[in-house]
């Protein structure tokens, strides 16, 4: 679905708002949590 994500530091990734709806690879990666930054206003999780 995603990109791919990439690796930063352990336990830190960065990828886009695709990677971030990808649960699959949320899973494998055992992401728990996301940090969205975008530049534009908008909510984009209901």
């Amino acid at each position: 679905m995603g990109n791919g994500m990439n690796k930063i530091l352990p336990g830190l990734y960065i990828g886009n708002y695709r990677d971030s709806k990808d649960k699959k690879q949320l899973e494998s990666f055992n992401i728990t949590h996301i940090l969205s930054i975008h530049d534009y206003p908008g909510k984009l999780i209901a």
